[in-house]
């Protein structure tokens, strides 16, 4: 029987309420992303449907560029952080305003509920993969002492944030199979858990990169993150899962300099536990 860590984290469900109301918003205004081709979530499509009656943006001015001017994860982690970012960007003011509309209040009684129920069937995949994961690491990070899972049907399919405020890390789902959601809990898992490694200066240096820009890895601090993550997650699979290396690595093509960080980040795990 392989040998458990007895590493001291807590697992609690994320503030699905906080998730629920910001992407009613951002569908009802306009964030249409998906990255399935059979379309968007049954109850995504359905709640759009209903917010349709209304004209949020005029209803709720503020909300006018929102998307323009931020990423949804960007508002996600200034909900979580507090009023003080939130109010940078407005957010908090309109989820206030969100949870008093009649409309919005409704949809949360009726799909609500669906969002804790598919909590507790993903749990135990959740609590295997953190396992797993920590296992594979070594340890935890000293910055963090809580891990919490949120389900969220109204994002693309297969997206995912991981998010680290004041010692929780936030994993937050978007709908998919059991198997996908593994996979992007993995990932998400590896953004949180994943130690600091620094690629070398000119490893990943390139001509700019349109499709991973669109992705959201535009600044040097977020790709070097990005790819460790993506080397890990690589090396996981590979050392933990027994995938074929040669296959694994294709599947992360768009990152042009993936296999030379994977070689690097190898390097390092094998100097020392992660």
């Amino acid at each position: 029987m392989k040998k458990r860590n007895n590493y001291k984290i807590k697992i609690k469900h994320g503030n699905i309420k906080v998730v629920f109301f910001l992407f009613v918003l951002l569908n009802a205004i306009g964030y249409s992303d998906e990255n399935n081709d059979k379309g968007m979530s049954p109850i995504r499509k359905r709640i759009r449907k209903q917010l349709s009656v209304i004209e949020w943006k005029k209803r709720y001015p503020q909300s006018e560029d929102l998307l323009e001017k931020n990423h949804p994860g960007s508002l996600l982690l200034s909900l979580l952080k507090g009023e003080r970012k939130a109010k940078r960007t407005n957010i908090q003011k309109l989820i206030n305003l969100c949870e008093n509309n009649q409309l919005i209040k409704k949809l949360w009684r009726q799909y609500g509920s669906d969002q804790k129920k598919e909590y507790k069937e993903i749990l135990p995949i959740f609590k295997e993969e953190v396992q797993a994961l920590i296992d594979f690491v070594g340890s935890v990070p000293k910055n963090i002492h809580t891990l919490t899972l949120t389900v969220n049907p109204l994002d693309a399919y297969w997206r995912g944030y991981g998010l680290t405020v004041k010692g929780i890390g936030h994993i937050i789902i978007g709908p998919g199979s059991n198997q996908a959601k593994r996979n992007v809990i993995r990932h998400e898992l590896i953004h949180i858990l994943a130690p600091k490694i620094i690629i070398p200066h000119g490893l990943i240096e390139h001509p700019r990169n349109a499709v991973l820009e669109k992705m959201g890895y535009g600044t040097k601090t977020i790709l070097n993150r990005e790819y460790v993550v993506r080397a890990l997650h690589i090396l996981y699979e590979i050392k933990a899962l027994e995938k074929d290396r040669k296959q694994a690595i294709s599947e992360e093509s768009e990152f042009p300099k993936i296999e030379a960080v994977v070689d690097f980040v190898e390097t390092k795990i094998k100097r020392r536990p992660l």
